[in-house]
């Protein structure tokens, strides 16, 4: 379950990851996509953040050791869509839990993998 909500920075800079509820056998390209989704989806939500964000997002498959040209098969695009409806469902349970400046980024987020589903996918 290695997403950026379960990552945390704290006060000296050092990189905490949590929640390891949802852990399972399985291929590590999920793991790639679900960090990786959420990444590009925050980078498309400003310029500065694109400008900070997307150069790095490659950085990703190459830590794992995994060709950039995995986004084009048919299984990444799949778990990226999947990864997109589930911060949906997700953005839609934090509502009235969260404050409204939350919310309106989730709704970028969300609007940004919207888009990409559509673009992709249909």
């Amino acid at each position: 379950d290695f997403t950026i909500y379960n990552i945390i920075v704290d006060h000296r800079d050092i990189v905490h990851v949590l929640d390891f509820g949802d852990t399972k056998r399985s291929t590590n390209i999920e793991d790639v996509v679900r960090m990786y989704s959420g990444l590009w989806a925050i980078s498309q939500t400003s310029a500065y953040r694109k400008k900070i964000i997307g150069p790095v997002l490659d950085d990703f498959f190459h830590a794992y050791n995994i060709h950039t040209d995995v986004k084009n098969t048919r299984f990444f695009k799949i778990l990226m869509a999947y990864n997109f409806v589930t911060h949906l469902l997700g953005q839609h349970s934090l509502k009235g839990l969260v404050s409204s400046r939350t919310l309106r980024d989730l709704d970028k987020i969300t609007k940004a993998g919207i888009a990409w589903i559509e673009s992709q996918l249909i």
